[in-house]
């Protein structure tokens, strides 16, 4: 039930706010061993693919040690859907799960040094995106894996 329909993405806005749980960087309470609760909004449209893929982006501090993160609609008492809002209602919605960090890898001008390689500094800047495995593409996944372990 908490899975969307097409039909529901449809209605969906491009942007919508989104909650995932993980341990970013593997920071998590280790006293009371619960994740971590971020937020952000989708980058791109939940009801098209992400550059062909299955996936879409989200605008929010991703980091490694969140891949796996579910990631999810969360509206408590209210939300709007195109122009109807609706009062004292909650919705949920499993959108999928985040599989990798956006990184930018800008490499700079070779430093001459006097050895038999050049060296070239490059730095790794993220993005603060991230990218989604829709629910659909885990609910397949599963549905393969089960498949292939009743075969005989």
């Amino acid at each position: 039930e908490v899975i969307p329909t097409e039909e529901q993405l449809n209605r969906l806005d491009s942007i919508e706010s989104v909650v995932f749980i993980g341990c970013p960087d593997g920071l998590y309470d280790s006293f009371n061993s619960l994740p971590i609760a971020r937020t952000g909004t989708t980058a791109t449209p939940l009801m098209v693919d992400y550059q062909g893929n299955p996936t879409f982006l989200v605008d929010a501090s991703v980091f490694p040690g969140s891949s796996g993160s579910p990631v999810f609609i969360l509206n408590l008492g209210f939300y709007r859907e195109g122009n109807t809002c609706y009062m004292g209602r909650n919705r949920i919605y499993f959108l999928g799960i985040i599989g990798a960090v956006q990184i930018k890898q800008t490499n700079y001008a070779t430093i001459p040094v006097p050895t038999s390689f050049d060296l070239v500094p490059s730095v790794r800047e993220y993005l603060d995106l991230g990218i989604v495995y829709k629910s659909r593409t885990i609910i397949e996944t599963i549905q393969d894996y089960l498949k292939q372990r009743t075969r005989p």
